[in-house]
């Protein structure tokens, strides 16, 4: 694992918390449950990161005529910026989980950066669903 990018390790008791140099006490025990459930919303974001690339898939395999305009040049800009919107998304997942770390203010950073990552990641399902109506609209045959 890269250096930065392990989680802290946390005692057994769930009172102590190892930032790398020394054992700093957790403050509050209900920290340590959120920092867990970061965790997870750190991975649910990535699994998220997949979805729209799935749903893609899916929308041109089931209705190929539907999906053509995307591979028009304008298309193939709104898919770039889907395909940009999901590494940002998933870059912001990495680095809320750098800040999982059971403290208060770490673990409500981690929280915004999630909840950024997720409205970054709705303008890829945007693409994703209505990018080739948009095209079809501004591009009547």
């Amino acid at each position: 694992m890269a250096q930065g990018t392990k989680p802290p390790e946390i005692s057994p008791d769930d009172k102590w918390w190892w930032d790398g140099m020394s054992w700093r006490p957790i403050a509050y025990p209900g920290l340590v449950l959120i920092k867990r459930a970061l965790d997870w919303a750190v991975i649910g974001m990535l699994c998220l990161a997949l979805l729209p690339v799935g749903i893609a898939v899916v929308i041109f395999l089931m209705t190929p005529t539907y999906w053509r305009p995307m591979f028009s040049l304008a298309g193939l800009g709104l898919l770039v910026a889907g395909i940009v919107s999901i590494g940002i998304s998933v870059a912001l997942a990495a680095v809320a989980r750098k800040f999982a770390r059971p403290t208060r203010g770490a673990l409500l950073a981690g929280l915004g950066i999630i909840i950024v990552a997720v409205l970054v990641q709705f303008f890829a399902l945007w693409v994703v669903l209505l990018g080739p109506a948009l095209l079809i609209l501004l591009n009547p045959r």
